[in-house]
């Protein structure tokens, strides 16, 4: 019974042992990620596991990656590693070996808007972002201690100095502007508002040049930046302020301009009307002068022949037209002799 009972306490300490061994030795390393392997802190072995579609591509970025660290490994007289290209996988170390993980995919940096003058001597607030990766992680860990906070400080170091010189040598509009592209407008009034000066290099070569000049910096952290864009560019307060009064006053001196011209077409329009009307009445009256002339002609003759037919029986209508017309609503006095009177009396 003793014996049995030392067989499995020799058997669970052997396998025990091995677990421990095994935990110690063997590693996993995954798709994402690349690893370096330092004994008692020295960088021993760089396993690689770049991000590549082809065999090609990946063979050349391992290539390059192994030349940048014989590079450094000269320049800092330092131990050369060595280069695992087997990618990921379940890996062997030794007991007293740390596994360093670097995620190789592509990480994100936002930098803080700020302030930047401009060669013509305007401020714009820029707020830019880019994406990046861990490139070579033996330099990354040599040199940022292969915390990926210090890598993002790092980025914003660069970053931000570079931004700041490339806009301070350009006038704003090169910051602005990616090309000469005429602006349309609806009213054709309106063009000499959106007039811009022309640009030589453009926002597109700008980022370019920007990210051209990161990626150099940052080489020597083991850093590489995909792209750099752009988020946003506004002017500063006083600027904004500016550029939107001078916008209103323009557009106030086109609205004047118009209405100008809406006055003088309505006076033009009012002046035609009157004389049109003034023609209008004129042609009237001198057919309603020539009709009445014509009514009185026909009058004086239809008189004429009345009284050609009976001359006194027309001078006492006559008389009876004075008598209605004078003596409404009063007394007639009318003298014996009056040939008025002699009609009313009877009297020749």
């Amino acid at each position: 019974m003793s014996n049995m009972i030392k067989k499995l306490i020799r058997n669970t300490a052997i396998g025990l042992s091995a677990l421990v061994i095994a935990n110690s030795t063997l590693y996993r390393l995954d798709q994402t990620e690349q690893a370096v392997i330092t004994s008692f802190g020295k960088p021993v072995e760089v396993v690689l596991n770049p991000i590549a579609t082809n065999t090609a591509d990946r063979d050349s970025i391992n290539a390059q990656v192994k030349r940048q660290i014989q590079d450094y490994v000269l320049k800092e007289n330092v131990s050369m590693p060595v280069v695992d290209e087997s990618g990921a996988g379940l890996k062997v170390k030794m007991p007293w070996q740390s596994v360093h993980y670097f995620d190789h995919r592509m990480l994100e940096w936002d930098g803080a808007p700020e302030q930047v003058p401009t060669k013509d001597k305007k401020y714009l607030f820029v707020d830019g972002t880019a994406r990046w990766h861990i490139h070579n992680p033996f330099i990354y860990l040599a040199t940022l201690s292969g915390d990926e906070s210090r890598g993002h400080g790092k980025l914003d170091d660069v970053v931000d100095g570079i931004v700041r010189e490339q806009i301070s040598k350009r006038d704003a509009i090169e910051s602005i502007r990616s090309s000469n592209r005429k602006m349309l407008v609806t009213d054709k009034e309106l063009e000499s508002t959106v007039a811009v000066d022309q640009i030589y290099d453009g926002r597109e070569k700008l980022v370019s040049s920007i990210t051209a000049q990161v990626n150099n910096q940052c080489a020597t952290y083991g850093i590489t930046v995909t792209d750099f864009l752009i988020k946003r560019i506004v002017y500063v307060d006083q600027v904004k302020a500016s550029v939107e009064s001078r916008m209103i006053a323009e557009r106030n001196r086109i609205t004047q301009k118009y209405l100008s011209e809406g006055d003088g077409e309505y006076q033009k329009i009012m002046g035609e009307k009157n004389r049109e009307l003034q023609s209008i009445t004129s042609e009237a009256y001198k057919k309603a002068e020539e009709i009445k002339g014509k009514a009185d002609a026909t009058a004086t003759r239809i008189y004429a022949q009345t009284y050609s037919l009976d001359p006194e029986f027309y001078s006492f209508t006559k008389s009876l037209e004075v008598m209605r017309d004078n003596a409404k609503g009063a007394t007639l006095v009318l003298d014996k002799d009056n040939q008025l009177f002699k009609y009313v009396s009877g009297k020749k």
